[in-house]
């Protein structure tokens, strides 16, 4: 990749730089995700709630917030910081874009009993919304071009913090990179790493503070076959790389799920919590 002259000195262009090459990105550019979420919202969930890092980041997040405060969600998705926050909060605003994401968090929401949430299936930049005390947005600001009127807006909406949640690594684990090494191949780009959204903040003028929660991430596949199609899928590795070496390779990391099929078990997932307080409270 060719950087812009300036790059490494412009924290938004290094943003950029990122998302012109993330999967993720791309996904949202032609409406894959909605895809996504139609065929794959169920594994996704269980992938969700099977990573220890982010659910002790959903906890997290959720012990800041007392009983009369009120959230706004941005990019919600399968509800995992939705159900932590809404049982904390007197009102959570839950904005998802995805039609097929709302319909799913409506079922998840429904199942864990919970009524303090208002769903708005929209675009967070054209949602209208007024403030609220916390502003969360959980492993969906890759969805976003233009980091610096997002950031923005969601500060001047967060009468006490913003907080943003992402994987530390950008998405890709350990195991994954290993496995693209020994293949002589460069792992895909999904999302910018959490050191990017710190440099964004300070760029802004915020004064964002880290916290990392570790843990174990166990993602969900109904056969071994399946988890090797979906790794190969995901880090787009060339069609020749037979499934049995993929499979040579992710063994060590299987384990039998009580439910049927198997779980492919990261063990240094790392998540990433920043929190700033916003400097203005105009609306925008």
């Amino acid at each position: 990749m060719q950087e812009p002259h300036g790059l490494t000195s412009n924290p938004i262009w290094q943003w950029q730089a990122y998302l012109s090459e993330s999967v993720f990105y791309r996904s949202e550019v032609f409406a894959e995700t909605e895809k996504m979420w139609q065929e794959q919202a169920r594994a996704f969930h269980r992938s969700r709630c099977g990573n220890q890092s982010a659910r002790k980041a959903a906890g997290f997040v959720a012990s800041m917030v007392a009983q009369g405060h009120t959230v706004i969600e941005v990019g919600p998705g399968s509800g995992l910081f939705t159900t932590a926050l809404a049982r904390r909060a007197r009102h959570v605003t839950a904005i998802e874009a995805s039609p097929a994401a709302v319909a799913f968090l409506e079922r998840n929401l429904a199942r864990a009993r919970v009524s303090n949430v208002t769903l708005l299936n929209e675009a967070w930049e054209r949602s209208v919304v007024g403030p609220a005390d916390f502003v969360v947005a959980a492993n969906c600001l890759y969805a976003f071009w233009d980091i610096a009127t997002a950031l923005t807006r969601m500060a001047c909406k967060a009468r006490r913090e913003v907080i943003l949640v992402e994987e530390v690594d950008g998405g890709v684990s350990d195991l994954e990179r290993s496995l693209c090494r020994s293949l002589g191949v460069e792992p895909p780009r999904f999302a910018p790493p959490a050191t990017c959204f710190l440099e964004v903040a300070r760029r802004l003028g915020y004064e964002p503070v880290m916290n990392v929660l570790r843990g174990v991430h166990r993602e969900w596949y109904p056969s071994v076959g399946a988890a090797c199609r979906g790794i190969s899928q995901r880090l787009e590795l060339p069609k020749k790389v037979p499934l049995a070496y993929i499979h040579s390779r992710l063994q060590p990391h299987l384990a039998p799920g009580s439910l049927g099929g198997v779980f492919l078990v990261n063990r240094a997932a790392a998540t990433a919590v920043i929190r700033f307080t916003p400097q203005d409270s105009h609306d925008i």
